[in-house]
């Protein structure tokens, strides 16, 4: 037996720099079953609708979605939806029916049982290239139980409808693969990449600090006698340049590692400072000689 997922998701929320993100998921399993036969199936999908007490009397697979917090599972309740695809030929019924119908195997027309969940999934960020990062967060499906033993499960398909852009990233790029979860257990994985508008960095972080710099870096072409301005501008630059810092490192996510933006903000720091050091220096050499 087969089973195949679709998987139709709209991101309504991502939670920055922590490893959880918010999606709104339109699930689907599509299921082809030797054992069923089905009768007189309309070309139109949406006419071939079964109902939940029809549901009921055949099995119906349940995946779990690996990687939630509550490790939450497929339902087939009244916000499910079932219909059956007529893909494949039609026998005729023999005549010792009464009735007249056409025959349909479940290995050649699948079953497709969707319904909308709302979960949050558990990803992991990186964020040591800060603000050049790229992220991808996975959504990872299993079957439940040994039912995995018996059944393929296979990624169909995997489709973004939200927005793009979102509060922190855009989405890049959507895919779907199988893959393998501890203890060798077949699973599908949805990775959704996410990348960064850098823009707003730059502008907020990148460009004052440059800027800065500059101005501080421009006082070595002062005269000497100018020893007093050099020193105030070079303080002024390395105390604006402090409350700089301060600022975008309380908005920078708290991790263990050094991120690019540290090591940005800290070469800064240390331009005025150098330069402080170094007019001092001169004008020292200078008195001596």
């Amino acid at each position: 037996m087969v089973i195949q997922l679709l998987f139709v998701c709209h991101l309504f929320q991502t939670v920055l720099y922590c490893k959880n993100i918010n999606a709104n998921k339109h699930f689907g399993v599509l299921r082809l079953d030797g054992r069923l036969t089905m009768l007189d199936l309309n070309k139109e999908s949406s006419l071939n609708t079964l109902t939940l007490s029809s549901r009921e009397d055949i099995w119906i697979p349940q995946v779990i979605f690996y990687n939630t917090e509550i490790k939450t599972e497929t339902l087939n309740d009244d916000k499910a939806f079932a219909i059956v695809e007529r893909e494949m030929s039609y026998q005729r019924r023999n005549n010792s029916y009464l009735h007249n119908a056409y025959l349909y195997k479940g290995s050649e027309n699948p079953i497709t049982l969707s319904r909308v969940y709302t979960g949050k999934f558990i990803c992991e960020y990186d964020m040591s290239v800060y603000p050049f990062d790229t992220q991808k967060c996975t959504a990872v499906f299993i079957m439940k139980g040994n039912s995995g033993e018996f059944l393929d499960l296979v990624g169909r398909n995997a489709e973004y409808l939200g927005p793009i852009d979102l509060p922190q990233y855009f989405v890049m790029d959507t895919t779907i693969r199988q893959m393998t979860v501890p203890p060798n257990t077949n699973a599908v994985q949805v990775e959704i990449i996410f990348g960064r508008r850098l823009l707003s960095t730059i502008l907020s972080s990148y460009l004052p600090t440059f800027l800065i710099c500059l101005v501080s870096f421009s006082t070595n072409y002062f005269e000497g006698f100018f020893f007093e301005a050099i020193v105030t501008v070079n303080l002024t630059s390395l105390l604006a340049l402090t409350t700089l810092f301060i600022s975008v490192t309380n908005s920078l996510p708290k991790t263990s590692y050094i991120k690019m933006m540290d090591l940005w903000l800290i070469f800064c720091l240390t331009i005025p400072f150098c330069e402080v050091i170094l007019q001092v220096a001169i004008t020292f050499n200078i008195v001596c000689v």
